[in-house]
């Protein structure tokens, strides 16, 4: 004979299908239409209109948006190592990096 399953099992099963549901639904938000498929190779007219940023572009290095990403990065990483003495070693590291990122451009 089988058992039923308890009252925080079938709660649990609930959440997790309405969890399941609701995630399905925030990643189809979007432009109807606008799928990967569906997008033009052309990658001025790609940059220029996209609400997302580039991630894996080859210029992402010189956007402005990720160069002061890193640099609060980096100053947080040094503030830390100034404030406890903690992790200065990779705070040099990471200036150090992040000026040859600047250099490059």
């Amino acid at each position: 004979m089988m058992r039923r399953p308890s009252l925080r099992t079938t709660v649990t099963l609930i959440a997790i299908v309405a969890a399941f549901g609701a995630g399905m639904m925030v990643t189809s938000l979007g432009r109807p239409g606008d799928s990967l498929s569906s997008r033009s190779d052309d990658s001025s007219d790609a940059s220029t209109t996209a609400d997302r940023r580039e991630v894996y572009s080859p210029t992402v290095l010189s956007d402005p948006h990720f160069l002061s990403q890193q640099r609060r990065n980096v100053e947080l990483l040094e503030r830390h190592c100034e404030t406890s003495a903690e992790m200065c070693a990779e705070a040099r590291a990471a200036r150090e990096a992040f000026e040859e990122l600047r250099a490059g451009d």
